[in-house]
């Protein structure tokens, strides 16, 4: 496996659990690529601190936007078979979008 993807708009863990579980994840070279639907604030902070620490990359979708979210995973997957360097010669809003989150 090459990369975690996680699409949600809740978070019933608690946080002090599950961040140094993602910092094991990070530490073993897994980036997490953290996507929310809708605005909840501690929803929020938690999904861009477990991307942060894996290496990977946080990123909202609105509800009911899959032409948005697509883009997004279609920018992962070049992300984990070419690297920055092959997202980075996309010029698609899902390539720009990640791209501006994993620097």
């Amino acid at each position: 496996m090459g990369a975690l993807i996680f699409i949600g708009d809740a978070l019933e863990e608690d946080e002090d659990e599950l961040i140094p579980e993602a910092r094991e994840l990070g530490r073993l070279g897994m980036p997490a690529f953290m996507f929310q639907e809708g605005d909840d604030q501690r929803v929020e902070k938690v999904f861009r601190e477990i991307a942060h620490v894996t290496g990977g990359a946080y990123g909202r979708f609105d509800p009911g936007a899959a032409r948005q979210l697509g883009e997004l995973l279609r920018a992962v997957a070049v992300y984990v078979t070419g690297g920055v360097a092959a997202l980075a010669a996309r010029k698609d809003a899902g390539a720009i979008k990640l791209l501006t989150q994993l620097r």
